[in-house]
This record gives structure tokens, C-alpha cells and sequence, in this order.
């Protein structure tokens, strides 16, 4: 799901659009760029202080917490739902680790390929 929203993978039917650009159909450069200039990406082993750096439109956050203890883990989710709300960045984070979703605003589970909101 990450990376058809980061642009890296097409999707097989729909559109991904992150403010007004969409994604869908661009060229491999022009998606290098949007992905330079409006999406930022933290993988399981990367840093968080770089991919805010740059000031990104949305974050893609993938399982953050995967090998962290669940101390440790809170604390990261707590950091990063801080900065990206005091930065304004719209973030997604996919994580198997159902003790962070308290730091969530939404919460969607996938299930068969399907998103569903949680209440």
C-alpha cells in the first residue's frame, strides 16, 4: 500500500493523489519528483529527524515499531505524532503494533486487499 501511495509501484485500478498532483500516469521523472518534493518516507530501519527534514506534504511510515520494545515504541509513535502534527504532514503509518493506534486520528484495516475504517 506504501508504495503505491509513495508513488514507487503503479496500482492496478483507481488513482493516488497527494494535494492537487496525481500520480497516476506520470512519467518516471516527474514521479521522482513529486516524490522529492512532496512525500517522505520512513522504512523500518530509516530515521525519523531526515525524513522531516525536507518538509513533506505526507509521510509514509512503515512499521516504525518492528523492533523496538513496547516502551521504546510508544515513545517513537509519540514523536512522530507530535512533529507531523506540529509541521502540519499528513501521515500514514502502517504497523502490525495495535498499542500505538492510541496516537492515531484514524485508524483503517486492510483485510482480503480491503481498507476499512475502525471505529
Amino acid at each position: 500500500m506504501l508504495a503505491v501511495a509513495g508513488g514507487l509501484s503503479s496500482p492496478t485500478s483507481g488513482q493516488v493523489q497527494i494535494g492537487d498532483e496525481q500520480l497516476v500516469g506520470r512519467s518516471a521523472k516527474e514521479l521522482s519528483r513529486l516524490r522529492r518534493e512532496l512525500i517522505g518516507f520512513v522504512f523500518q530501519s530509516s530515521n525519523l529527524v531526515p525524513a522531516l527534514m525536507v518538509r513533506p506534504q505526507v509521510l509514509l511510515v512503515d512499521e516504525p515499531t518492528a523492533a523496538l520494545d513496547r516502551q521504546r515504541s510508544q515513545e517513537v509513535v509519540e514523536v512522530l505524532a507530535r512533529e507531523t502534527k506540529e509541521q502540519g504532514v499528513a501521515t500514514v503509518m502502517v504497523t502490525h503494533d495495535r498499542d500505538v493506534l492510541t496516537h492515531c486520528d484514524s485508524v483503517y484495516e486492510m483485510v482480503d486487499g480491503r481498507l476499512t475504517r475502525q471505529s
